[in-house]
């Protein structure tokens, strides 16, 4: 079942580990300051980084072009605007109680 990625943006940098598709990883969120955009990282639970600096974006499909590595969750995430508008996420509006979300949704659940 799909289900929300915990993002606290008060917190500008902030890791979590977390299960995916029954294997640990690192999520990494961090807030660029001169581009206005959150970027997210993936690491395996020894830190070794799998995919560095991706931008997460109002279109909803970050992660479909690196769909199908092994190394990486078998589902994707999507960015989501509750409003309807595909905003971009922005420094205060992503995560818990906000407009925006990150969604993990499990490779059984992928319509794309």
């Amino acid at each position: 079942m799909a289900f929300e990625i915990q993002i606290d943006s008060s917190l500008p940098n902030q890791r979590q580990t977390i299960q995916l598709d029954n294997v640990e990883y690192i999520l990494s969120f961090v807030w660029n300051y001169r581009e206005l955009k959150w970027y997210m990282s993936i690491s395996d639970f020894a830190n070794n980084e799998i995919l560095t600096g991706m931008k997460l974006t109002g279109d909803g499909l970050p992660m479909q072009l690196w769909r199908g590595r092994s190394d990486l969750p078998a589902g994707t995430f999507t960015v989501i605007d509750t409003t309807g508008d595909k905003r971009d996420p922005e420094r205060y509006n992503l995560g818990v109680g906000q407009d925006i979300k990150l969604i993990y949704v499990p490779e059984d659940e992928v319509t794309i």
